[in-house]
């Protein structure tokens, strides 16, 4: 209904998923971290599984270009 899923669902799927072995070389993710708590959990997850972040983009939009 257009609404976001909760931060703690979209944690659990994303830990989920770059824990599988096709992951293990690397990975992107796209519209993930969203939120402040979702880039925190990140974090977690990736330190624990002994990798890091290398690269962050953020790429800023205005809101009425979005929506063209």
């Amino acid at each position: 209904s257009g609404h976001l899923i909760s931060d703690s669902i979209v944690n659990r799927v994303v830990c989920d998923r770059i824990g599988h072995s096709d992951c293990s070389g690397g990975f992107i993710l796209d519209g993930y971290p969203r939120t402040v708590d979702q880039a925190q959990n990140l974090q977690i997850i990736v330190s624990g599984m002994n990798c890091c972040i290398d690269a962050v983009i953020e790429l800023q939009v205005d809101d009425s270009l979005m929506f063209k």
